[in-house]
């Protein structure tokens, strides 16, 4: 039996079907990025790599391939100083799309508290922003999964990602017995 990760509910913004952005490249490559960048922030880049590398073997990904979209992270991560709004916004929708909550957006990507994603400054209310034109602007950030064989493996690398999430959250995992002496 293979395992698959729970689909997405349709989500409609402002009349707009989000639901088949979970695969487009900038999607793709911001969920690769935020990856190693919480990976990194727990340990450090090197192990990150470490750990991403031996994820593709045990899924069977082309290492080179997702080690490319990787090696290009701060290229893809750009966009946070150049268009700081527009970024936020772009983690939005990535989250959205992976069915993530508004608190956990907030917290796992944007380092920012719920309460503040809804402050009108910031401009992070998704039916505020999101429009077929916004959409379309996606691809002019695009950095290196515009390539098709890159967009692949990422896809299929974040797939098999989500597959074994999904399977370690329905493992129970035993605490470890600690001996206790009695003298």
């Amino acid at each position: 039996m293979r395992w698959t990760v729970p689909t997405m509910v349709v989500q409609e913004i402002n009349g707009i079907d989000i639901t088949k952005y979970r695969s487009h490249p900038r999607i793709l490559e911001l969920r690769l990025a935020m990856l190693f960048k919480m990976i990194s922030e727990e340990y450090d880049n090197e192990t990150a790599n470490k750990h991403i590398h031996n994820l593709c073997e045990t899924f069977r990904c082309n290492w080179n391939i997702v080690n490319q979209i990787i090696n290009n992270v701060y290229n893809i991560r750009k966009l946070a100083k150049e268009d700081k709004v527009r970024w936020r916004q772009e983690l939005v929708l990535m989250g959205l799309t992976i069915n993530e909550s508004r608190y956990r957006i907030a917290n796992r990507y944007l380092n920012l508290s719920v309460a503040s994603s809804y402050r009108k400054c910031y401009n992070l209310t998704p039916k505020n922003y999101i429009t077929q034109d916004w959409l379309n602007k996606l691809d002019e950030s695009v950095v290196i999964c515009g390539l098709t064989a890159y967009k692949y493996e990422a896809e299929r690398f974040l797939f098999e990602f989500d597959n074994y999430l999904e399977v370690l959250g329905r493992v129970l995992i035993p605490k470890t017995k600690q001996s206790h002496s009695n003298t």
